[in-house]
């Protein structure tokens, strides 16, 4: 587990590297001054890109609970949680079907407590 993490936390951080990098460049483009003022709604919303992990990226198909919560652990561990990163993305291979309304259905053996103990 502390090798995993380890690999979680250098590839958090190479994916923290692009990120800030990506938000310098746009920032150039979304940032609209006119006569000394921001032209943005002050209501709170997008002060920062939306910032987490995708779990795509490092694990592909191989998903399951217990690799959930360990890596929203480790991004509270490393820092990355104060920091901004407050999102853990289930981006696919979390579902197995959908059910008679076409609702999506979470792997029961893969996330047994199912998805809303993970929220």
């Amino acid at each position: 587990i502390v090798h995993h993490m380890m690999m979680m936390t250098t590839m958090m951080m190479r994916v923290l590297s692009v990120c800030l990098a990506t938000i310098a460049f746009l920032s150039t483009f979304t940032i609209i001054v006119r006569d000394n003022h921001v032209l943005a709604l002050d209501n709170g919303l997008a002060r920062t890109p939306q910032m987490g992990f995708n779990t795509w990226n490092h694990f592909g198909c191989h998903i399951n609970e217990s690799i959930i919560r360990q890596t929203a652990d480790a991004i509270v561990a490393t820092g990355l949680a104060q920091a901004g990163y407050v999102y853990v993305n289930l981006d696919d291979c979390w579902q197995t079907a959908r059910d008679a309304t076409g609702r999506i259905i979470a792997d029961p053996a893969a996330f047994p407590s199912g998805l809303a103990a993970l929220a």
